[in-house]
């Protein structure tokens, strides 16, 4: 089976005697081709599943927004009626106030 993407870039990095033996038991456990076909699946997943969770969390915080956002229209729906409420009672009140004669 080829290679579907090729694979121009080299990454290099050392390991203590025991994570080699821990990476080379987990890639016997896992099936991976090789070592450098597990390590960078378990990179790549890594990444991933870091991306899904920053993704999670902004999906969170958008739905906070959104509520927050929901909650001030209401209210400012809410402070809208009641200052139309209090413009059209005032000439109510000068109507009721001029007809005492005061």
């Amino acid at each position: 089976m080829g290679v579907l993407k090729p694979r121009t870039r080299i990454v290099t990095f050392r390991l203590a005697e025991e994570e080699f033996e821990r990476i080379k038991n987990m890639c016997a456990e896992e099936g991976a081709r090789s070592m450098s076909d597990y390590a960078r699946t378990s990179l790549c997943n890594s990444i991933s599943a870091r991306e899904a969770h920053a993704d999670a969390g902004m999906d969170a915080r958008v739905g906070r927004l959104d509520r927050k956002v929901e909650e001030l229209d209401q209210a400012v729906k809410v402070l809208t009626r009641l200052v139309g409420d209090g413009l059209s009672a005032r000439p109510r009140k000068r109507v009721a106030l001029a007809a005492q004669g005061q």
